[in-house]
């Protein structure tokens, strides 16, 4: 393994880590199978729930999440579905890099690598806010490879204000628990006016903190705004959500946008939503990706 890219600073590091990360696993609701999927870029971990014979799902977490952001909604997803939830190659979690990513085609190349080391030729692809931001490239550079795309809270929509762009620079700098938990609270606000998300959202604070003892630093390479030409060339049946209350842009604005430059996407806002939909809303997640999947199939049919 190349020391210069490896995610944790030391061998402690890396089971003080894995120690904390297994045990937040224990909370996975269905059984699950584990597996290191190899491409050029490192091994990436995967945890693969539903019937064998379902059709394939791959859900890509947002930044600093792992496959476990998606505790709340992959009984539902996963009881119709084959579902392979992701670690980020180059973020935290249980993948292991073997050469950094340097610019978004590295991450696009990733996905595709990964696909066909699971050895998935078209898939449903489920992603939130970072991973969407790489679903999307994706799905321009490989339409063939997808059944349906669907973006939870994705940056490619709206640039974010300045206020926020503010907040999460501090948020990368500042190792305060107080700060990082303001700054989550924040971005959160409808998670953390309930008792069970706001540990929820507690837990990842924790292991934000966690997460810069143990990785070394990396790479962040910032998303980037899909142009009209870009959202109007997606061959691909594409579905928008959002919550009314997220902080990145807003919700409203974002799906005029949409409806402006590409009709054919289909947009939905969820009420008393933040960000974190899959947390603050799963219930309403879960049942919009269904129900479009399921008129996508009907379409194809």
């Amino acid at each position: 393994m190349n020391d210069q890219v490896h995610p944790f600073r030391s061998p402690s590091a890396r089971d003080t880590y894995l120690s904390w990360y297994d045990e937040q696993a224990e909370k996975w609701p269905v059984p699950a199978e584990t597996q290191l999927a190899g491409t050029s870029f490192g091994n990436t971990f995967v945890r693969v729930c539903g019937p064998h014979e379902a059709p394939p799902m791959v859900l890509v977490p947002g930044d600093g999440e792992t496959s476990l952001a998606w505790t709340l909604v992959v009984e539902a997803l996963s009881a119709g579905y084959r579902t392979y939830c992701v670690d980020h190659l180059n973020d935290v979690g249980r993948s292991v890099p073997t050469r950094p990513v340097k610019r978004p085609a590295d991450y696009v190349q990733w996905l595709e690598e990964l696909l066909t080391a699971l050895g998935l030729e078209r898939v449903h692809l489920v992603a939130h806010s970072y991973g969407a931001w790489i679903s999307s490239l994706f799905a321009l550079a490989h339409p063939d490879r997808l059944q349906s795309l669907v973006l939870l809270a994705p940056p490619t929509v709206l640039r974010p204000p300045v206020g926020l762009m503010v907040r999460a620079i501090l948020y990368g700098l500042l190792p305060f628990r107080f700060y990082l938990q303001r700054y989550m609270y924040w971005y959160a606000s409808d998670c953390v006016r309930d008792a069970e998300t706001r540990t929820i959202i507690d837990a990842m604070v924790e292991e934000q903190l966690l997460a810069r003892k143990c990785f070394k630093r990396r790479t962040f390479l910032i998303p980037t705004v899909m142009a009209d030409g870009d959202w109007q060339s997606l061959r691909v049946p594409t579905m928008f959500l959002v919550g009314e209350n997220d902080v990145s842009y807003s919700a409203r604005m974002a799906v005029r946008r949409l409806d402006r430059v590409a009709p054919n996407v289909t947009s939905r806002i969820a009420a008393n939503a933040d960000h974190h939909l899959t947390l603050c809303r799963p219930d309403w997640t879960s049942d919009r990706v269904l129900e479009f999947l399921s008129v996508t199939a009907d379409t194809e049919l």
